[in-house]
Formats: C-alpha cells, structure tokens, sequence
C-alpha cells in the first residue's frame, strides 16, 4: 500500500476542493471517510434528518496510510489501481466509495438515504449478522412492552428498499411481501419491450415508402415475362438476369422485417419467462435469439391456444419462422450471385435455367416460388369475384384479358414466406392489402396491361399479437418482493487498513474547554495531517480542505424547548462497529453533557461507551498516562470489514421523547482515528489548499420602529469565496435569543455577480441580533472567521412583572393548577411599534412549557393569566413576539427580569397509622398518643423527600379550630415522614391538613386512619342553639347551593356521629341529611341543606335551595347515654323538634319491627333559616346613540364611565344580593370598523377591537356602575355580546344583548375629518437605484420593483386614545408619478421601441398601511433607463406636488442560447449533399456530417440531411432526392417579463423561408427546423423511367440557411409593444451546404494510424499534428555496402499481368420503350493496358557494415507544405496530412561477410499491348452506370482493383521493392 502513496498525492490535488463535502439529507444520512494524519489518522461518517443538501459531487484523498472505502455488495475487498499505469480511480461518486482512499460519499440518490429514517430499537447483540435489531412496541406508560426481531436488510432500489443480502448501504427494516414500484417497472419494461419490438416490425413492413408493399412490383415484372413465355410458348424464354437486381429490395426487406421479428420472438420469450418466474419464486434468466434457436422443438407452439413442450416459453410458429428465414437468406445470397455473374460474365438467366450448359439447382422460379408462391397465385380478371390462375392463364382467357386491359384488379398469394409472414407477425393494418403493385404486362395479338393490387391470403389477427395476447391474460403479478415498510436502523459496510504495523482504530474530535472546564468549541482534526484547529505557524486553519469535522452531532434547536428535548433523545443514538464475522466490537455514544451551544446551534460529542473492550495508553498534555478506548486494532495492510449500526436505543425512549425525534435537523460526524503516529508523504501544495468564505453586509444597524418600508429593514450581504468555485451558495442567519440559544431564519440563495463575488438582499421581519456565522457552498457548511451581527433595534422593554413577591418563588399546593399572572410593558407607547402579539414563556427543566398570551390593557400594558397544570421547575426566560410579516413565534430573552417558579402542584397525603388501635374508650388525663408515617406527592407522581419544617394537623369532629399536630421528620429508611399525635381529649380526630415550611397548607389525603376517642358522658342539647341566618337574615347563597344551618350546640359529642332531618316550607318535604354533611366544628354542629328540583320554563330545570329551611330531627350514635350505655347505628339517640312540623315527623318513627322509636322532643325553633339562590339581573344601558354627523366634532371622546350604564342585581323575590356574594359584573362589547360612512367616515379594520366593562358597586346608590378607562372615539356600532354576572364561587350568568335591559349595540355618529385634520409629513424616498448592485446588473427586462421605499406620511388628527388613527380619507389620494427620461431607448438595457409604452410615464397609487397613515407606493415594472420622480397628494380640491431625485432602473441584457441540435429521425451522423443541383439520389455527393452544439451554446453548425427517395413507376424504381430539415432548440434567458418573444434565423437562400421562436413566459425552450426545402417534380422520361405522359416523380430542392449571427430578438409586453433588445453575446446558427473543415491522416503500414479531425462547428480549426511519440518508430539492421558495388545479374525472375483500362466517349442507343417517345442507353469502348510486372531477384556477398536503424516521421506533408511533428496548423478546407518518413538514429553494430538480397519491379507492355471490348448498348440508363461495364481480360489483375481507370501503379522504371535482407 505505501508504494502507491506519492504517486496518488499528485491525483488527489487536483481533486482538493471538495474534500470537506459532506451529506446532509433526510431521515438519516451516511458519507464515510478515512483519513491520513502526522500524529494521527481520521476518517468520518456523517448523518443527518434534514433534506438541505443533494447531489454533492466529492472527490477522494489521501496518501495511504490510512484509507477506507465502502464495501461492494458481496463483501470483497476494494480495487486497486495504479496511477502511473494510466488507470485513474473512477470520479462518479458511487464508483469511486468502492476504491481505496480517504473518503467515501453516500450523497448519491441511488443509496436512498434520504428515504431512511430511524425508530427505536434495541441492539440484538446474539445475532448481528443477521438480524441485529430488536424492534420496540411501546405501552400506555411509554415503556417498552414487547421486543421482536423479524427484520430484514434492505437495499434501495427504484424508489424503495427491497430486502436483500448485499452489503454497502443498508437499512433494517420490517418488510411486506409486495409487489414494489421497481418490479412493476420492471414488468412494464419487459412487456413493453414486446410492444415495441411487435411494432418496429409492422412499421418496418407496412413502410409507405421503403416496406414491402413499395418494393412488391419486381415481382410483377418476373411474372409479367413468364406469363409471356408462357402465352409465346418461348423456352427458354425471356432472359431474365437484368431484372434480377429490381428483385433484391424486395428480398431484403423481407430479410430485414424477419431480423426484427427475431427481436420480437426474444421479447415474448422474455416476458413469458419472467412471468413464470415472478409466479413461481424462481429466478429470470435473459433468454436471446441463439437460445431460441437452440430450443426451437422445445419451445414452438403450434397455435395460440396450444402450449410448447417446455410449457413457459410458447412460441407460435417459432420452428416454420426459423426455416423462411434460412430459406430467404439462402435466396438473397443466389441473387446476389446470379446478379454479379450477369454483370461480370453476361450469363443469362431465365424463369428456370440458365445460360451455362451445367444445371441451375435453384432457378429464378424458385426463388419467386419461395416467397410469393406463383404457382397457386390468383387474379380476378372480371373483377367478379372469381379467381384465375395466373399460371394457368392462356388463349381461353383471351376476353378476359383484354377486358382487364388497363384496369386494377386484385391479385392474391396463397403461400410462401411473404404469406407465412404476414399470418404470423404482421397485424392486418400493415399487410400489402392491395398497396403493393404487381403490373402483369403480355403481348397477345395486342399488349395487355393489367394492374394489380396484390394481397395475401394472411387473415385475422396475426398468430404473434394472439400469442403475446394470451402470454398476458389473466396473468398478474404476484407479490414477491420483500419491500421495507419502516426502517429502524441503517448499516454502512466499510473496509479499513493501515500502513502502521499494529495500531488502534478510535473515533477522533477535540472539545476544547477554558480555565472553568465550560465547554469553547468542538474541533475536527485534520484528516491528513492530524491538526486540531488552526496550527502556531498558520500553515493549517479550519478553512484547509483536509479539515475534519470530528466526531459528533450538528444540529439546530429553534426554539429553548428544542434543545432541552433533543439533547434528551440524542442521549439514546448509538453507532454499533460489527466485525465481519459478527462480534460487537464497540459502540459510540452521545456526550450530551459536554454539548456546545452557539445561538441555537449545537454541536455534541460522540465518544466510545464505557463497555469498550480495546484500549490503550496515551500521555495527555499534562504528560499524565491516560487510558483511551478504541473500536479495534488494526495490522499493517491487513484490510478489516466493519459495519457500523445507526440506531435508537428503545431502551432510552419514551413516547414523548420518539415523538420529539422528528424536529431534529442535523448531521453526525464519526471521524476516525488512529493511537499511533502515521507518517504522511507531505504536500505542500495539499498543506495550502483552503475554501475560506468572507462576508460583509451593507447596514448592520436597523431600527424597527423608525422603518415605514421594506427597503429600511433590509441590508445586503455580499460574499467572497476563496478556493475552489461554488455552483450553489446558501446560508442563514441565526436570530440569537442569548448567547447559547437561538432560531433560524429562513435560508437566503445568492447570486453570482460578474466579479466573482455572490450577494443576497434580506429583510428583517422583527427586532433581534442576528447572526451569520456559515455559509453552505455545494452543500458543505464553512464557518465564517468574522461573523457578520445585525442589529435591529425595537421593541425595548420597560418593566417586567408577574403575581410573585420574589423572582424565584416556590409553590407548594394541594390545588391541581396554578395561576400566575404576568405583566410586560414597552419602552414605547406606539402601539404600531410593538408585536402582533406577545406570548410569556415558561419552560420547565424537560423542555415543555407553559404559554401565557398577553394583551395589551388601556394603559399599555401588555397582561396575562397562565395555568400551570404540571409539577416542575419553571423558567420564564422568553418573551415570544409574533409581527405582521413573522407568522412564527419570535423569541426574546429577558436578561436580568427571569422568573423562576417551583411548582408541586396537587400535592395530597398518604397517612399511615403506626400505633395499632384508631378507636378506644376515653380515660381522664390520659394522653393517647398516634404514630403516623406521612409521604407527600404532586400530580405527577413524584414523592416529595427531604422537606424540613412541615408538620400534620387532625382535626377533631372537623373543627378548624379543634385540632391537633406533630411535626413531620423525614425518614430516609423508610421514605416517609414520621410524626406521633398526641390526643387528650375525647372526640373524632380526622386528618386536616399538613402545613409546609413557607405558609402552604395540603389538604387532600389519598388516604388517613381516623381516631376515635369515645366520651363516657352523654351528649347533652344546648337549648340556646342558634343558626346564623335566623329570623329576618336571609341567606344569600346565589347560584352555589351551599346553604347550612350552623349553631347547633351539643356538649360531650366531638365523638358521636351525626344524621339530621330537615324541611323545606316552599316543597312542604321532609329531607334526611347523612351524617357525611353534618359536621362537627369543635363547638357546634353545622348541618348542609340539600337541594330540589324546581322548574325555571318548558324545557329548563334546575336544582336550588330556596325557601325556608327548619330543623325537624338529630340522630346521633358513637357515644353514651345517660344510663351508660353505648349508642350504635341500630339504636341511636334520636331528638326532635317541638313544633308541629317535628311532632308530624316524630309520628312516623318506626323500627323495623313497626314499633315507635323513642325519641326526646327538644327545642330547634332558633334553628330554621330562610335561603335565597335565585339571581335575577336588570341593565339600565345609560345613552346608547352618541354624537351626530353635524355637530359632534371628528374623533371625539366618549368616556365609557360617563355613560350611565347601570345594573342592579336581585334574586327572584326582589330581594337585593349583598355586593359581598358577587365576583364581577362585566359587558363585553365588540367594536366593529364600518366599510361605508355611514356613521360620518369609513375606519380601517385595525381599529376592530373587543371590549370589557366592568362594573362596581355603588352603595349609595344600592345599583352596580360602569367602571372603565375606556375611551370610545371611532364612529360605528359598538355591539353589546352579552352581560356576565359571576358570583363568589366563580359561577355565572350571562344575558344575551336584547334582554334583561341589555342594549344591542351603542352606536357613534360624528363628523368626518376635514383639511384642518390633515398633516403631510415624513417623505421618504430611499431607494433610487433598481436591478443593480455595485457595479453588476441584476435586474431583467421590465422587472417589476418593490417601491414602497418611496412614502410619506398622511396624518389625521387629533389620533386616538392609543395614539394611532384607523379613520379613511376618502378625499385623500396620493400617487408617485414616474416619467421616462430616455425617450425610446433603454441605455441601461440594451433595447429600443417604436410605439407608445405604458411604462414611459407611470401613475403609481400610494396606499396606507392599516392605521399607521403612511402612504407607500406599489410595485411596477421599469424601463431600463431613467425616470424623473414626483408624489402627487390630493387633499379634497387641493393638490400638492412633490418632485423627488430621479430613479434609475437596470436590465440584463437577454440570452439566447443554443441547447441542441438534431435530426428528427437520426442520432449522431449522417449524410448531406454537397451536389445542391442534384436530383437524383446518384448524382448526390453525399458527406457524412454532424451537428454541432459550442459548450457556450452560441454556435449551433447543422446541415441538411440528404435521403434516397425510391419512387416507382410502372415496372421501374427511380431513386430520387430528399432531404430533412435538421432541427436546432433554443432557450432564452434573462429575458425578465415578456408576454412573448420573437427571434428570427434568416435563410439566405429562401428569405421569405426564415426560421420564428416564439417564447412564452414558462416555455423557455423552443425547436423549430433550419432552413428550407421544396418538393418539385419532373417527368418520368426524364429521370430515365417509362410511365406515360402524365408520369412524373417528385424530388427535393434545399435551401441552406447560411451563416447567421443573430444579435437580437423582439420582446413583447403585456400591450403587445415590441421592444427589440440586444443580446448579451450574439447567437451564430451556420447551415452551409459545404464539407465542414477536415484533416484526414493518410496511413503508414506498421506506424500507429489517426482518425481524421472534423471542425463540429464548421469554422476553421487549429489542429496539433501527432508528434514523433505518438507516430511511432519502427527499428530495423540496415546494411551498409561498399561504395562503387553493383548487384551485378538477377539470379532468378518471375512476372504478374496487370492492366487498367481506358474508355472511348459515351455512345448512346435509343430504343423504343413503348410509352411515348424512347428509351437512351449509354455504353462505351473500352481499351485495356496490358503489362507484364517483371520481379528481379539479385544477390551479393561482401564485407557489409550493419547499423541499427530508428525510422520515423521527419514532418507532415499538408497540402504542398512541410511541416514538423507536434506542429499547430490551422485547417479552412479538406486536407490530407501525409507523413514524411526517414532516418531518425543509427547505430552501429557490427561487420560481416554477408550475402544480401536486392528485389526489384519493372512494368514492361505485354504483347500485346492492348485489348478492347463494347459495353452493353441497351442495358444502362446513365453514363455513370455504363463506366461500369468494363471487363477483366481473362489472366490480368487490375494495377488498382477498387478502381480500373487508375494507372498510377503503372512504374517502367526498375526499381527496389522493399529493403535488402540477409539471404539466411
């Protein structure tokens, strides 16, 4: 490994700029790199939730000594490659993760990571292999309730993981057997392919122009000669061999068509197949054409509804096609042959012999037979439906001859291929059905012709659309895929080495601490050379492109509640390192103690676990020996598999915590280590490369409340990048909340400027510090060294305040909530200047919180009332804004005014009785003392420990005032609160309460032991017992039903338990009350009234208490009476009253023997109390229509107090309820703007707002009165919602508006605002300068722009009570007037214009924001040019102008670029004609070209396409010309707000034939076809054809378009005015009718050969010519001989014949072709030169000097100049660059006696010196083809075989054939 070091550092440098990549994607993402370091080497994996970055093209690292790469998918080890071998490591990013280096990217979307997420699980440490996750189903309580492991490994493919065995990236998953996206794909794919393949087959057949059908009527000559025959009786008959050549396109295409059927045969045999196997679970083979073949018995199917004998592939007619095909190919190859023995040899052949005396095996008829069968032919000469023979026709069908004379008639063939064929592939559509002509000529007594339209006896559907038919019918898919549904984990496979004999693999990072152990910053390292940070001597920095990012987790918490919980989950991500064969080696985790906070973004460590089995020893800084934890231990060049698991430890997780994982946005880096020092090569060149980013912002101080537009809360940042060049540049700036938390704002992408730097425009929705600490460049964050900070001022608090005397407090409470109110209040009173809304924020210790919304009272101050609901610590640190233009919650720390509330909410008591015994008798003077064990809890559960100064408290008979206590001492043994309660005194003591150190008191027992200390005295009745409300007092208890009667006096009774008897004088019933609602109060019993049912109306009921109330009876048990004896339930001590009332109850006492109970008759008339629930209200609504619309002054003040509201409070009887029974009377009103003036002016909805009225008690006046600070100013209803009376007890009643006196509405009137009300003031025009920064334009054509930085400020006066003013003024309008300048030009846009523009003078209307009267201008778009500016106000009839500084606005010029260029029905070259005064297709001078695209795509080179275009005639084919217009796409750029644009590419040849684009807004991209072409014909005579008069065949004519620079194009506006706008570089389109530059390279035999160089664009080119290197050398021994030796005689001779040919002027011969006029054939004289080539062979012994020769290239030979190797020449034309070869070195060898030979040629004429022949005189139409009729004189060769006329090779002189060699 370490050889290939230094020669990969030269590889690697040029690949350095993107080295720091890493992937951020979402659910989880992976990138892998190992890395080389000086005292240690690293390498990381990264992750991340967030879908921020894709595509990141990386690049890999290193110099060996350290070097991972991703696993291939069957687990073998990384390729290796060797630089200096020219076997670059491959660039694309999946390729290269699978060679050894330093980094391994898994960005591409083929890895699928983003589509991965993970879920809590559990580490399977028994099976990691295979199944290495437990999966986690969690219970009601957020617990794990169950494990399993049915989970698979899973790959992505096509849009979802399927389950796999492959290695690589991975994810574990729970998976369904289904049918997945991919194999349905694959399905389609497979069965389309059939489609296609059925289809290219019927196209190709049924082709109008080059099918069968086109080429069909050369069988119509061949028949027309044999029926001749037949009716002349001629035999032999016709000579036949001159037609046999209009008979191959015919056969060919019918070889053609079958060739494709074979792909067609391959594709259902595919399909079959891989059906079958999705059926049946098997794997699909791909079958091809030689397996068919092969297979052929096997396979073929008679019919479509019979099966093969292999049962899956079936395919009809497979063994019958395979035989047509042989026999076709069979007869293409004897035609062939027939035709060149014609041709060479003049043999004739006929229908069924030939010329030759030997036998033809397969004549003419044959072959006519094999394909169209003649002999079962038919023709229906009569048109009557009866079918002859044609080869039976004769002299008895002579009437019906003569009677389908001229005519059409129907012609059919019953057999051979062409039958077979169409029945079995083609589909009936595309068969010849009557379109192919087969013209039967015969002279009988007269000549005949009969036309006939052929047609097979093919019928139906086509036996291979019936056969794919039932390959698909009733066959489905059936789910075989394994197809993830969730994932749980993900895998990463990777392979690891080292250069170090044995070291230690660790995960590497620095956390970098101050003097106070808080935590700086987290480091990488550099993974090459081992550096944390920034080095003493500057040479490495963070920016260097080795940087590390460490190992640890990046992420962003929004919000303070954010960071709490993911700090909590990110404590349960685990990375699991597996060996290859299955052992645990070590898992990392997250450091969340040691996490580092900079304004929201947080970086956490991740460090090996405790359970760690490797380790070694380090020494630290301190020189102190430490013990570091590693993954595993690594040897020198032993490569080791590891695979690392991702996951979520379920373990750690509950619901809440899985819940919150989803608002993670982040990446993990795992950047490895090594323990040893790794020595690297060095670079320096690697050591200087960086990417820094620099940034500057234009403001960097704002302020909110000043701004009154956009414009002056927006700054500019402007970036500089260093290094490598971006593609993309994104950031964000980060709203800091305090120094560690933070939130983001939305991401800015910049702009490239034209000098290089990238800028971006952002606007501050709110007031903050902001921050701009990274910039991200293709995805990979880079810190900024100087951060950018902008200061937004506004929103400054004045004081903040909350129900608390202290700002940590602590509540200690029985109640289940908490009610804290809180108060803020602003610097400003403008309410413009303050939020939307504001929200107080608790945020307790685990992240949630506790949001308290405010509102803002008359006086300013903004207030609220929050609930606490939860027990815990809670800070209110944050003050959350919302703003018109920030939907989301905005977050401000409060500095030095925190709160801090601790918070036990629903606390109650378990108590415990220790003593034994809870009821005993009562002795005098004994002290019975309760030992008690007390635990507190809140209503989370918890238990609260440890509390110093609580103390429990029972009651005695629930006396408040009779109670006894303990103090509590906590017991840590036994975690409770001991405490011992000393009772002296007879009676029932139950728990109270517990009280705690701070004034709190719990009330509620979950469960507490009572005690019963019995009396031996017998209760004795108090006669002076009396209740409260007794007599005249009534008991108001309204709408709370808690009426009692209190007082009753029973001495010697807290023990006894007590039931009473009550009456009702309104229901006249009798009511028992239990002995739970009789209480004892430590010196008397209370006893609680129940209620009844009484109706209110129809359809209401309610319960209540009215009436009056007596006591009737007291039962009492627990206690003695006075004989001693104990009282129990079953014989009670029963009193009662002694009115008649008690007596009527008394009567009906019985026990349940019927028996009368005894009872004592005691005094309760002092006992009875009236009771009033009842509430009836009555509103006195005071003035409800205020002012009027003439005389009430604008925006006068109504005070609400003042308005004489009143409302008095009664129950039902009339009764007044005393003020004390009431909490609050309120009147909520809701103010309405209205939209009309009716009222005396329209008000702007802002000033919509609810209302609250509060009322107090006036005792003088016995009514209760508005009290409120309101002030009502604004005309309009102010409609009344309803009036709510609440009582003590927080029960209410509400009266809808229209009742109980409560009005429906007040209503304003007053008059309008008039000029005295009117002030204008504050002109602000900040902006003058639109679509450009600095010095670079960034503005496109009529861009519409944002002015709404030019205002001013309308005042109304006076404002309201909050300062502000929502009244409109509809006799106000205000307009910008903007008035081009440039007349019609645009000098800052590069355009012009002829008509009227709507943009050349601009009224612009200027609108109010909502209440703050400030009068903003809109958006428009702009010329590019300059306007002179003004604001128009009109105040009623005045009008006031103000001029203001011009404006100026600039626009890019627009692109027009070229994106490709084609042929609509050609990929890559083809063929033009250079012949432009061609018509036929053999007077065309095809050359092959090719479009041509510039990369910059301003040059676009096409040509027109030159085609054959076969044309029949009667019996014959003309091959004409015709062309296809090649087709170039153009895109427009830059172009801005254009309705359409226009550009147009001139043909010089046609003007009137140009090319239009038009382009519309969205459709950026247009083809339109280049230059022109016109259809012309000419007569069939004169394209040499016999058709008749009217015969004629048509033929292209092109006209190029030239060479065309385009430099404008015409955009329109939304008025249709043209504006023609130059283009920022022009378009050049170049369609020349010329042979594009070339340089061809004649060849050299045994030199390396050169491809010929082709200018693509047309333009001359600059061509390097080889050099010596690259032409080669060639070494050889060369003798040296004696000067002044001959050869002396040849030794032997032999001789060759050669001869070339020369031809005489074209003869012609006109014969009479029997259509009007004759026919003219060429022919010539031919002369053959004939030589005889004499060989001399010579031989010479002598003392020879022997060399070792270097022969090469001395320079090219181009066009009549020499020139060097490696020289540059520049190439206007077609030229031909012939190498120049001699002597490039010699060296010398040896001397020898040597005997040499010497060869030589001469050409001597043979005798004798010519010979002559006549071309055929009436077979070739053009000379052209007559040239061709030369022949061979039998013995000689050609001097040139591929042309005869070529006499260049004719040498007379004796001269050296090769080079002289040594005889043996």
């Amino acid at each position: 490994m370490r050889r290939d070091t230094k020669r990969r550092i030269e590889l690697y440098e040029g690949r350095l700029p993107h080295v720091r990549e890493k992937l951020s994607a979402a659910g989880l993402g992976l990138l892998v790199a190992a890395i080389v370091a000086v005292s240690a080497s690293f390498a990381w994996i990264t992750l991340s939730r967030a879908p921020e970055v894709t595509g990141i093209a990386t690049t890999l690292s290193g110099n060996g000594s350290l070097e991972i790469a991703l696993s291939k998918a069957d687990g073998s080890q990384p390729e290796e490659y060797d630089i200096d071998e020219n076997a670059p490591a491959k660039t694309d990013v999946v390729s290269s993760n699978l060679q050894w280096g330093n980094l391994v990217n898994l960005s591409d979307e083929s890895y699928g990571i983003d589509n991965l997420a993970l879920r809590p699980a559990q580490l399977n440490t028994a099976n990691l292999l295979n199944s290495p996750l437990w999966g986690a189903s969690y219970g009601g309580d957020g617990r794990i309730t169950q494990l399993d492991s049915n989970y698979a490994y899973a790959k992505y493919k096509d849009g979802s993981f399927i389950t796999s065995k492959d290695l690589g990236v991975r994810a574990i998953a729970t998976y369904t057997t289904t049918i997945s996206e991919a194999s349905q794909a694959e399905y389609v794919r497979v069965r389309d392919a059939v489609t296609a393949a059925h289809n290219a087959v019927n196209t190709a057949y049924g082709n109008e122009r080059s099918g069968v059908a086109a080429k069909f009527g050369a069988l119509g000559t061949m028949i027309s000669k044999y029926a001749q025959d037949k009716l002349d009786k001629a035999s032999p008959g016709t000579n036949l061999a001159p037609y046999i050549g209009n008979m191959l396109p015919l056969y060919e295409m019918v070889q053609e068509v079958m060739e494709k059927q074979k792909d067609a045969y391959v594709a259902l045999a595919n399909l079959q197949s891989y059906l079958h196997a999705n059926n049946t679970g098997t794997v699909y083979t791909l079958l091809t054409w030689k397996d068919l073949e092969d297979n052929k018995e096997a396979y073929n199917a008679q019919d479509s509804k019979t099966d093969s004998k292999n049962g899956v592939v079936s395919l009809v007619g497979l063994e019958d096609f395979i035989k047509d095909l042989g026999i076709i190919e069979k007869d293409i190859s004897l035609l062939h042959q027939y035709k060149a023995d014609y041709e060479q040899n003049s043999t004739k052949y006929y229908w069924g012999s030939w010329s030759k005396t030997e036998k033809l095996d397969h004549p003419l008829y044959a072959i006519v037979a094999d394909l169209i069968d003649y002999t079962s032919m038919t023709i229906d000469l009569n048109d009557d439906g009866k079918e002859r023979k044609v080869v039976s026709l004769g002299s008895s069908d002579a009437s019906a001859l003569l009677n389908a004379d001229g005519k059409e008639r129907k012609a059919y063939v019953y057999g051979g291929v062409l039958k077979r064929l169409e029945q079995m592939a083609i589909d009936e559509t595309y068969r010849i059905n009557g379109r192919a002509e087969c013209t039967i000529k015969v002279s009988y007594f007269l000549t005949i012709t009969i036309y006939g339209k052929a047609y097979t006896k093919a019928n139906g559907a086509s036996d291979f659309s019936l056969n794919f038919t039932k390959s698909t019918e009733g066959k489905e898919l059936v789910p075989s895929d394994q197809v993830a549904e969730d994932t749980y984990g993900m895998v990463v496979d990777f392979w690891v080495r080292t250069n170090h004999e044995t070291t230690k693999l660790t995960l590497e990072g620095a956390t970098v601490l101050n003097e106070s152990g808080e935590v700086l910053r987290y480091d990488g390292v550099n993974r090459i050379w081992g550096v944390t940070g920034d080095t003493e001597d500057g040479t490495l920095t963070r920016e260097s492109t080795t940087q590390g990012g460490g190992s640890c987790y990046v992420y962003y918490a929004d919000t303070p509640e954010d960071q709490s919980r993911s700090l909590r989950l990110l404590e349960a991500m685990k990375v699991a390192f597996v060996s290859a064969n299955g052992e645990l080696l070590a898992q990392g985790e997250m450091d969340t103690q040691n996490y580092w906070a900079q304004n929201g973004r947080i970086t956490v460590p991740m460090v090996l676990d405790s359970e760690t089995k490797t380790t070694y020893t380090y020494t630290d800084e301190k020189n102190e020996e430490k013990i570091g934890r590693a993954i595993t231990t690594l040897h020198m060049d032993d490569a080791q598999r590891i695979t690392a698991i991702i996951y979520l430890d379920g373990t750690q997780l509950t619901n809440d915590m899985v819940l919150a994982a989803s608002e993670i946005q982040g990446q993990l880096n795992l950047q490895f280590g090594s323990s040893e020092n790794l020595k690297t090569v060095g670079d320096k060149n690697l050591v200087d490369k960086v990417r820094r980013v620099t940034a500057t912002a234009s403001k960097t101080e704002l302020d909110y409340d000043t701004a009154t537009s956009a414009g002056e809360l927006t700054t500019e940042i402007t970036l500089t990048v260093e290094g490598a060049e971006p593609k993309e540049v994104t950031a964000r700036f980060v709203r800091a909340i305090n120094a560690t938390q933070g939130s983001r704002e939305p991401e800015m992408t910049f702009d490239k400027l034209e000098d290089g730097t990238w800028t971006k425009e952002y606007k501050f929705e709110a007031p903050g510090t902001y921050y701009l600490r990274h910039v991200r460049l293709d995805g990979v964050d880079y810190a900024l060294e100087n951060p950018v900070s902008i200061q937004v001022k506004g929103f400054d608090l004045k004081s903040v305040g909350w129900g608390e005397t202290v700002s940590e407090a602590s509540v200690r409470t029985s109640d289940g909530t908490y009610s804290e109110k809180v108060w803020v209040e602003f610097a400003t009173n403008d309410e413009s200047k303050m939020p939307n809304t504001v929200e107080a924020r608790f945020v307790r210790t685990d992240g949630n919180t506790v949001n308290i919304p405010l509102s803002r009272d008359t006086n300013g101050v903004w207030r609220g009332t929050g609930t606490f609901t939860t027990s815990g610590v809670y800070k209110w640190e944050y003050l959350v804004y919302k703003t018109t233009d920030s939907a989301t919650g905005i977050y401000k720390d409060m500095g030095d005014s925190k709160k801090t509330l601790d918070l036990a909410l629903g606390l109650y008591v378990g108590v415990t009785d220790k003593s034994g015994t809870q009821t005993q008798p009562y002795e005098e003077g004994k002290t019975y003392d309760k030992d008690v064990a007390v635990r507190i809890y809140d209503n989370a559960g918890n238990t609260l420990e440890g509390l110093t100064g609580a103390k429990l408290f029972y009651s005695n008979g629930g006396s408040a005032s009779n109670t006894i206590n303990t103090d509590l001492t906590w017991n840590e043994l036994d975690s409770c609160y001991d405490g011992t309660l000393p009772i002296v005194r007879a009676g029932r003591y139950q728990f109270a309460y517990v009280s705690m150190q701070g004034g709190q008191t719990l009330t509620k027992a979950m469960e507490s032991p009572v005690y019963t200390i019995i009396s031996p005295d017998p209760p004795i009745y108090d006669d002076s017992s009396q209740a409260t409300y007794h007599g005249g007092t009534i008991q108001f208890v309204p709408l709370t039903n808690d009426a009692q009667i209190d007082g009753i006096k029973i001495l010697n009774s807290a023990s006894a338990t007590i039931s009473a008897v009550v009456y009702n004088s309104e229901t006249r019933e009798y009511y028992t009350v239990g002995t739970s609602e009789v209480r004892y109060a430590g010196d008397s019993w209370t006893v609680k009234l129940p209620t009844y049912e009484r109706t209110v109306s129809d359809d209401k009921k309610e319960q209540t208490q009215d009436g009056t109330w007596s006591l009737v009876a007291l039962w009492l048990t627990d206690c003695y009476d006075a004989e001693g004896t104990p009282r129990e339930s079953g014989n009670p001590i029963i009193w009662v009253g002694s009115d008649d009332v008690s007596k009527n109850y008394a009567s009906t006492l019985v026990d349940e023997n019927g028996s009368k109970r005894p009872y004592e008759s005691k005094d309760f008339s002092k006992l009875s109390t009236t009771v009033s629930c009842s509430v009836s209200v009555t509103m006195t609504p005071g003035t409800t229509a205020l002012g009027d619309k003439t005389s009430t002054e604008f925006m006068h003040q109504f005070a609400v107090k003042n308005l004489d509201m009143l409302v008095a409070i009664r129950d039902n009887a009339g009764n007044e309820i005393p003020s004390d029974k009431i909490e609050s009377v309120q009147l909520s009103v809701d103010y309405t703007a209205p939209t009309d003036d009716a009222y005396g002016y329209k008000v702007q909805g802002g000033a919509n707002k609810h209302y609250d009225v509060y009322f107090t008690w006036d005792s003088e006046e016995r009514v209760w009165t508005a009290d409120s600070a309101d002030i009502w100013q604004y005309v309009g209803e102010y409609r009344v919602q309803g009036l709510t009376v609440t009582v003590k007890g927080n029960k209410s009643l509400t009266y809808a508006a229209g009742t109980s006196g409560v009005p429906m509405a007040y209503t304003i009137m007053t008059k309008g605002p008039d000029s005295s009300n009117i002030s204008l003031e504050d002109v602000k025009q900040v902006k003058k300068e639109f679509g450009k920064n600095s010095n670079n334009i960034t503005g496109t054509f009529l861009q519409s722009y944002d002015l709404s930085d030019t205002n001013l400020k309308v005042s109304l006066k006076p404002k309201d009570n909050a300062g502000r003013q929502y009244a409109v003024l509809d006799n106000v309008t205000a307009s910008l007037k903007l008035t081009y300048k440039n007349g019609k030009t645009a000098p800052n846009g590069g355009y012009t214009w002829a008509e009227t523009s709507d943009y050349e003078n601009i009224t612009l209307k200027m609108t109010a924001g909502d209440g703050d009267g400030i009068y903003r201008a809109g958006a428009t778009p702009l010329l590019a040019g300059t306007y002179s500016a003004a604001i128009e106000v009109k105040v009623g009839k005045n009008t006031t102008t103000m001029n203001l500084s011009d404006i100026s606005a600039y626009s890019k010029k627009p692109t027009v670029k070229a994106v490709s260029a084609s042929m609509p029905d050609t990929s890559g070259a083809y063929f033009m004609n250079t012949n432009s005064a061609a018509k036929t297709y053999a007077d065309a001078t095809p050359v092959k070209v090719e479009n041509y695209v510039s990369p910059d795509g301003d040059v676009a080179t096409v040509y027109i396409k030159v085609e054959k275009w076969d044309q029949t005639v009667g019996t014959e084919t003309a091959a004409m010309i015709e062309y296809v217009l090649p087709e170039v796409e153009l895109e427009i750029g830059d172009a801005g707000a254009f309705v359409s644009a226009n550009l147009i590419v001139p043909n010089t040849a046609s003007p009137s034939h140009p090319a239009t684009y038009e382009f519309k807004p969205g459709v950026s991209r247009q083809t339109q076809p280049i230059g022109w072409k016109e259809e012309k014909s000419q007569s069939a005579s004169e394209s040499g054809l016999c058709g008749g008069e009217d015969a004629s065949v048509k033929y292209h004519v092109s006209y190029n378009a030239g060479e065309q620079k385009i430099s404008t194009v015409t955009l329109l506006d939304k008025q249709n005015v043209g504006y023609v706008a130059t283009l920022a570089k022009p378009l050049t389109i170049r369609e020349k009718n010329e042979v594009p530059p070339t340089l061809n390279y004649a060849k050299v035999e045994g030199y390396n050969s050169f491809d010929s160089v082709v200018s693509l664009s047309g333009e001359p080119m600059e061509v390097t010519l080889p050099t010596q290197a690259e032409f080669g050398t060639k070494t050889a021994e060369q003798p040296v001989y004696p000067a002044g030796s001959g050869w002396g005689t040849p030794v032997s001779t032999n001789s060759t014949k050669y001869c070339y040919v020369t031809k005489s002027d074209p003869h012609t011969n006109k014969v009479s072709s029997g259509c009007s006029g004759s026919t003219t054939y060429y022919y010539y004289d031919f002369t053959y030169h004939q030589y005889e080539r004499i060989q001399r062979v010579y031989e010479r012994t002598d003392t020879t000097t022997f060399y070792n020769v270097t022969i090469g290239l001395t320079g090219w030979s181009i066009d009549g100049k020499t020139y060097a190797p490696g020289a540059k020449v520049t190439v206007d034309g077609v030229l031909t660059a012939t190498p120049l070869i001699g002597q490039l070195d010699s060296v010398f060898l040896r001397e020898e006696s040597v005997t040499m030979v010497h060869i030589t040629t001469q050409d001597v004429a043979a005798n004798p010196a010519t010979s002559s022949s006549k071309g055929p005189t009436s077979e070739t139409k053009t000379e052209a083809e007559a040239a061709k009729k030369h022949q061979l004189p039998s013995g000689y060769t050609w001097f040139n075989s591929s042309d005869p006329y070529d006499k260049s090779g004719v040498n007379t002189t004796e001269r050296q054939v090769g080079e002289d060699y040594p005889k043996n």
